[in-house]
């Protein structure tokens, strides 16, 4: 990250996107050491081409919202891969650009919404190679 922060030409760098996968549980397990790294990777690293994504169940992440300040900060950035349910029900977590028809539309378990800056993007997902 230092060496990102003293640089004066990112585009040397590679974009690097840290993807947390069970939130909850990492939360639960994380001593306070870890968790002011973490946030000063959130909050240093979107300038940087450093983005952290959580993946974890939506009524989990809704009630970690308000107590989390890290996860407030990844929340507000509005970057994130919305997997199961419908845009409706992600809408707690991002303002997203949708037809009123594709509210209630449910996702596969094979699709998902890459949303950032209000903007979606529908893709086929894939877990075996």
């Amino acid at each position: 990250m230092n060496l990102r922060k003293n640089s004066e030409d990112l585009s040397e760098f590679d974009t690097i996107v840290i993807g947390i996968d069970g939130y909850k549980d990492m939360y639960d397990a994380i001593d306070d050491k870890t968790a002011t790294r973490l946030s000063a990777i959130v909050r240093m690293g979107k300038g940087l081409k450093v983005f952290v994504v959580v993946a974890e169940e939506s009524a989990k992440l809704y009630s970690l919202s308000s107590v989390d300040p890290i996860l407030k900060m990844i929340i507000s950035d509005g970057i994130g891969i919305l997997t199961g349910g419908t845009l409706k029900q992600h809408g707690a977590f991002f303002k997203i650009e949708a037809e009123y028809s594709e509210l209630n539309e449910q996702l596969s378990e094979f699709e998902a919404y890459k949303v950032e800056n209000e903007e979606k993007v529908r893709f086929k997902t894939m877990y075996e190679f």
